[in-house]
């Protein structure tokens, strides 16, 4: 009886890391649209490439103000339906809308070349603000729902989820959509935007419709000060301790690196794709459009090999603090699977490192397949590249 309790219990809680975690998956669906096929889909539209990096500042700009600032109004919220669900569900219909305005900004237009740029920019914009706000609600639900002790267990679903939702995301990038799903759109990027919008909406409402949330309810004496809380959180910066602000600065340097790689992996390879098949015939929107899928191939390799490390480097990483575990040894067993086991986990033992060690490795490699892009000119080597 104590053993059927136990895979009861187990049932349940995986249903619910599943439930609570599967609306990041169809977000990071929406987002791997956007950073593999926003920066050719820009340059379609006819923007210069000089200006689509200015597009990319909403990224950024929408995290640094969306994030805190979700963070704090939805901690105060007392809604009948939580603090989170309705900051989710506003975030989601606006970056759905987002997406099909992205998907039909000529057919809405009526063609005008300035004005489908502008109307593309715009909604490129509104969809980074909605999808930081979305993002900043889905973790802060985890930490709502989930009692202390499965937290951790809770982030290391919604990373899975994160490359679920990447795998999938670049996967239908490479896929000839128009001709395997007609009915969707008559373009590439209305297909995907459509597919986007209905996969995002299906698990967002997964999330809300099984994760029960409790309104707060505020004492009648409390002042809601939002004014108060963005003080303190400024406040608190200046504070912090010295490990937190190095870990800030290099974070800093990281993501300039980082931001290029993701809105222009994908335009990297196709440029590549470009130059070595221009002598093949075909017209010149044709070979454009099969390098952006040889990019979205390229992201869609990149996303798996995310995934696999996501799941195998884990195991091979100890806390800091905590130290490196000690094996304890057990019992000589007679039986071939143990013994190998017992190897396997000998070597591990070996093999592991501090996180900070990981994370200084994962940076160098990073640095260095950046520096190898000066001197790639084939599609197969710049795929290896980015897959790294």
């Amino acid at each position: 009886m104590r053993g059927d309790a136990t895979q009861s219990t187990r049932a349940a809680e995986l249903a619910q890391y599943v439930s609570l975690t599967i609306a990041i998956a169809g977000l990071q669906f929406g987002w791997s649209v956007e950073t593999g096929f926003g920066t050719p889909y820009l340059l379609s539209l006819g923007l210069r490439k000089s200006l689509v990096s200015l597009v990319w500042l909403a990224g950024p700009l929408s995290g640094l103000i969306m994030q805190p600032l979700v963070g704090i109004l939805s901690d105060k919220s007392t809604s009948r339906f939580g603090r989170r669900r309705p900051f989710i569900v506003g975030s989601t219909v606006c970056t759905v809308l987002c997406l099909c305005v992205i998907g039909w900004t000529r057919q809405i237009t009526g063609g005008h070349e300035t004005l489908t740029i502008w109307l593309a920019v715009v909604a490129f914009y509104f969809m980074d603000f909605a999808i930081n706000c979305l993002q900043a609600s889905l973790r802060a639900i985890i930490v709502d729902v989930l009692p202390a002790s499965r937290q951790d267990a809770g982030t290391a679903w919604a990373s899975r989820m994160i490359g679920v939702g990447n795998v999938t995301g670049y996967l239908m990038g490479f896929l000839d959509l128009v001709h395997l799903l007609p009915f969707l759109g008559s373009t590439h990027m209305q297909v995907l935007t459509t597919i986007a919008s209905t996969v995002l909406g299906v698990t967002v409402a997964i999330t809300c419709y099984f994760t029960s949330e409790k309104p707060l309810v505020r004492p009648p004496t409390e002042a809601n000060d939002s004014l108060e809380a963005f003080r303190a959180l400024f406040t608190s910066l200046r504070s912090l301790p010295l490990v937190i602000k190095r870990t800030f600065r290099i974070q800093l340097f990281a993501w300039i690196g980082w931001f290029p790689f993701l809105f222009y992996g994908t335009t990297y390879v196709a440029d590549l794709y470009v130059a070595a098949h221009s002598t093949d015939g075909g017209s010149e929107a044709e070979t454009m459009e099969r390098g952006t899928r040889a990019g979205s191939l390229a992201m869609f390799v990149h996303a798996l090999a995310s995934l696999a490390s996501s799941l195998i480097l884990p195991m091979f990483t100890y806390s800091a603090a905590v130290g490196l575990p000690q094996q304890q040894p057990g019992p000589r067993s007679l039986s071939v699977l143990s013994n190998i086991k017992r190897v396997l986990d000998g070597i591990r033992a070996r093999l592991m490192v501090s996180l900070p060690t990981m994370w200084a490795m994962s940076l160098v490699i990073f640095s260095l397949a950046m520096l190898l892009t000066l001197v790639t000119s084939t599609v197969f080597v710049a795929s290896m590249i980015l897959a790294i």
